[in-house]
């Protein structure tokens, strides 16, 4: 529903005007992000926060718990790959697809006022 494919919201918070959806991802997506091998030993937790879509004019925040492992075959310790937003962003797909189709009828910066964003956000996501 949310455009976490593959996680699961273990807890949902109301706070303010804003959404937050604490995920952790399904045990068969926890794998190798080199060899993509199952054999995987956990090594810590990494929190990450992605904007993502907009709900009943509440912003929306995914918090995910995404595991750290080391893989058993080729020795490499890695955060485990997001699937829901490109590496080094701190918005999920579903945001950026939601972003472009609001910049085809208002500008950059009546599209950064609606979502609560800096116009420099939506202009990066615009420009891909």
């Amino acid at each position: 529903m949310f455009g976490a494919g593959g996680y699961r919201v273990s807890e949902v918070e109301a706070i303010e005007r804003s959404l937050h959806l604490h995920i952790e991802p399904q045990p068969q997506r926890v794998c190798c992000p080199r060899c993509r091998s199952r054999d995987v030993i956990r090594r810590g937790v990494g929190i990450r926060w992605f904007r993502n879509v907009p709900v009943a004019a509440e912003c929306t925040w995914l918090i995910a718990r995404l595991p750290r492992v080391k893989c058993r075959k080729c020795g490499v310790v890695r955060q485990i790959p997001l699937g829901l937003a490109e590496p080094r962003r701190g918005y999920t797909h579903a945001f950026a697809r939601y972003v472009l189709e609001l910049s085809r009828y208002m500008t950059i910066k009546d599209v950064a006022r609606h979502l609560g964003v800096s116009w420099d956000i939506v202009k990066d996501i615009a420009k891909r």
